[in-house]
């Protein structure tokens, strides 16, 4: 049974039915049906029986959406777990299926899941939805607070969300999203949004399931007064302290003394309030920790400060997350436990913390070191600033970066060789300086293991990382041709994406390799492609701490790396693995070496687990524990 059921509904003579199609299948997350609801015209040259190519697309040719039956009939059709709405004039991202599922299963207290989108691609305008339940609630008050075309449901919710639609229908009654929604929550539903952009609508398109939007305004002031009500007592539930105030205020409006906008800004404030200190009460007794980052975006950094933030002690600790920009990948992977906030909440503004950390080198420290506060002011080091100083550009020299670091109660490097690298470029330090490995759970990575939709042909080695230049990548391939020519059969397939993907792939096709190197693109979990290769190889040109290479060892895979500070130091200078200058000549010699020995690989792959023991979890923890009191 497929996980989620996509629902494409199109009238008559829409012109966007096979784009809309393949861009469904076009979704990273394969496990699915699509369901085409067709009123009017015939499509059959539209789709042109792709239901026969693929048995995932399923046609339902009805008269009229109006039909006494249909909407039943479709509730008996889908298979899904899941349920997503979708016009054909709109056009979802390749991950929107992906991220969303992930989000459902990993918060099963969540009924409904949005998505931000955007109107007519890149250079449109950019909706943004509140993200969490109490705040949706909130903004309920005075907008439609999620987009229908974004939801992703629960197949339970979807049977509510129709009812209510059918209702309107046999009553020839417009529907009103707004309605639904209101409904759902007053019934006990939760909601939110995921704050990435994952949907893309065509400005004039008509976008209503269900009924002409022309219409959508007729009654919706009966329905906002029903909610406010509904909020009123739920404030009363909450704190029944503010009976008499709510009260005075509806007596008020009643009068035409308080207008219908201001009666619910101030519900919206008095709820607001009540919330802000239920939280508050929540976290007396803990130590107040903020972390900073610029962004959740791929990288090492971010994955491990989520990775933490999934197993910190939240009996002790009452943790907030401050990201910089709004932009990132693991955004519904942050714990429920943390509240979160971009750059520029007046809540974190307000906030006093016993610990400020600022999880990545660059401007994460500039902010927490320029906040006017008196906690204990951490910074975490993840690069070798003298051989890849990326956050210089932040700064106006080294002098004032060196500063900034100055203003830090410790410094956290990620490794000793990150940590004498810091020393080398800036002298001493007043801050307390420490190293804490990355943290891996080995057990999690074995659970990533499924390896679908993955096909290995034969011997392979695998590399992952970012399509730049500092992952040495254009040495990798270059190394690869040499081993082409000595006859050898293998794959390298490359886990990645970034700026230097078409110069890439221009090297590839003028050495003739495109039957060999596979640029397979970013994958938020890489652990397959490790499961299915033979060896790993690191070809970087600078590492503070390689995080890739470190689950390689925890999976018992053999590595071959370049010599840098973060390879050198996880390897142990070459006794957990083959290390080799950052030469086309030597790394196409310490690739034969492995592929050709099959004893060496049986003994990197003893020495892998090995070293593995070094990044325990449980260990890290206690260390980060020790640090932050």
């Amino acid at each position: 049974m497929p996980e989620i059921s996509v629902i494409l509904k199109v009238d008559d003579g829409n012109r966007y039915l096979q784009e809309a199609v393949n861009n469904v299948f076009m979704q990273s997350f394969s496990d699915f049906e699509l369901l085409v609801l067709k009123e009017g015209a015939n499509y059959e040259d539209t789709l042109d029986g792709m239901d026969a190519i693929d048995m995932r697309l399923r046609i339902l040719n009805v008269v009229s959406f109006e039909e006494p039956g249909v909407w039943g009939q479709v509730m008996e059709s889908i298979k899904g777990k899941y349920v997503v709405l979708m016009d054909a004039g709109h056009l979802m991202v390749p991950r929107k299926l992906h991220t969303q599922f992930s989000f459902m299963e990993a918060h099963r207290d969540v009924d409904v899941c949005g998505t931000w989108v955007t109107e007519n691609g890149n250079s449109g305008v950019n909706y943004f939805y509140q993200v969490r339940h109490n705040d949706i609630v909130i903004e309920m008050l005075f907008s439609k607070a999620i987009y229908t075309q974004s939801v992703i449901m629960r197949k339970s919710v979807f049977g509510e969300f129709l009812k209510t639609c059918l209702g309107k229908i046999q009553r020839h009654e417009c529907v009103e999203y707004y309605e639904i929604w209101t409904d759902l929550i007053m019934k006990g539903y939760l909601f939110a949004n995921i704050p990435e952009v994952l949907l893309n609508i065509r400005t004039g398109e008509n976008v209503s399931l269900f009924a002409d939007p022309s219409l959508q305004r007729v009654g919706l002031r009966n329905v906002q007064c029903c909610y406010l009500d509904y909020l009123m007592n739920k404030i009363i539930e909450l704190d029944p302290a503010y009976f008499d105030f709510l009260n005075s205020a509806v007596e008020l409006q009643n009068s035409n003394k308080l207008t219908f906008e201001e009666c619910k800004g101030l519900v919206r404030n008095v709820y607001s309030h009540i919330r802000e200190k239920e939280e508050i009460h929540l976290k007396d007794g803990k130590i107040r920790i903020l972390f900073c980052i610029d962004t959740l975006g791929g990288g090492g950094a971010e994955k491990l400060l989520i990775d933490i933030l999934k197993r910190f002690d939240y009996e002790k600790y009452a943790v907030d997350l401050l990201v910089l920009f709004e932009e990132g990948i693991y955004f519904a992977d942050i714990p429920e436990e943390v509240s979160w906030f971009f750059s520029g909440s007046e809540k974190v503004k307000n906030r006093f913390y016993d610990i400020e950390v600022a999880f990545l080198e660059g401007l994460a420290v500039k902010y927490i070191a320029e906040r006017g506060s008196v906690a204990v002011k951490v910074a975490w080091v993840h690069a070798d600033l003298c051989n890849y100083h990326w956050a210089k550009r932040y700064y106006e020299n080294d002098e004032y970066e060196y500063s900034i670091f100055q203003r830090m109660d410790k410094i956290i490097f990620v490794s000793d060789n990150v940590k004498e690298q810091y020393i080398k470029l800036f002298g001493d330090a007043k801050s307390e300086l420490l190293v804490i490995y990355n943290l891996i759970d080995r057990s999690e990575l074995l659970s990533k293991w499924d390896c679908v939709g993955i096909t290995k042909r034969k011997f392979t080695l695998c590399g992952i990382g970012r399509l730049t230049p500092v992952k040495g990548y254009l040495l990798l391939i270059q190394a690869v041709r040499r081993l082409v020519e000595d006859g050898l059969d293998f794959d390298l397939w490359i886990v990645g994406e970034g700026e230097q993907r078409v110069k890439l792939e221009e090297l590839i096709k003028e050495f003739s390799l495109d039957d060999v190197v596979f640029l397979q693109g970013y994958h938020k979990n890489p652990i397959p492609f490790l499961k299915e290769a033979d060896v790993f190889v690191s070809s970087s040109l600078s590492e503070g701490f390689p995080l890739v290479i470190c689950e390689a060892l925890c999976l018992g895979l053999p590595v071959v790396a370049t010599k840098n500070a973060g390879s050198e130091e996880v390897l142990s200078k070459g006794k957990y693995g083959l290390l080799t200058e950052q030469d086309e000549f030597l790394l196409y010699k310490a690739l034969k070496a492995v592929i050709e020995n099959v004893a060496l690989r049986d003994d990197l792959r003893n020495k892998a687990l090995e070293r593995a023991e070094l990044f325990n979890e449980s260990a890290i923890m206690d260390q980060i524990y020790t640090v932050l009191g």
